[in-house]
């Protein structure tokens, strides 16, 4: 049994080439490509505040992704 890792955005997914033995291996190697970085966002009333956005980086096609889930593959 094998499992790979989907990254996905608001309007894509792509499905790594990397197939790992186990899905612990798979979420470790996703979640080791995340990273943070703090933004100014804008709030109900209009006032602004730092905000940290969480994104996934992939390394096969060089695109930032919301997150992203495990599939088991048979």
């Amino acid at each position: 049994m094998k499992f790979e890792v989907v990254f996905y955005n608001d309007w894509n997914e792509f499905v790594v080439n990397q197939k790992f033995d186990s899905e612990i291996d798979a979420n470790k190697w996703a979640n080791e490509l995340e990273f943070d970085y703090q933004d100014i966002a804008i709030d109900k009333d209009g006032n602004d505040f730092w905000k940290t956005i969480y994104r996934y980086y992939n390394p096969e096609d060089k695109e930032l992704y919301n997150g992203f889930y495990i599939n088991k593959i048979e």
